[in-house]
């Protein structure tokens, strides 16, 4: 809101006052729970993108392995 509507809002007195912060308020928290929500998406995200101990522990000879062994067996 820039000064000169925040002073129309003044001048219309306390009741309006009152009613545009409480809106305004809502609004804050509504947006609040809107990045809460979506930094816990973005963090489960990030949780699946991320290759497991098990992927990067493994190595990766397996598929190697198996290669060889179709190929030897021509």
């Amino acid at each position: 809101m820039e000064r000169a509507e925040s002073e129309v809002v003044y001048d219309q007195g306390r009741e309006v006052v009152l009613a545009v912060l409480l809106r305004m308020d809502e609004q804050i928290r509504r947006l609040e729970e809107r990045v809460a929500r979506q930094d816990e998406r973005n963090a489960a995200a990030t949780q699946l993108s991320r290759p497991t101990e098990d992927s990067t522990s493994s190595p990766p000879g397996r598929y190697l392995l198996l290669s060889k062994l179709l190929a030897s067996a021509k």
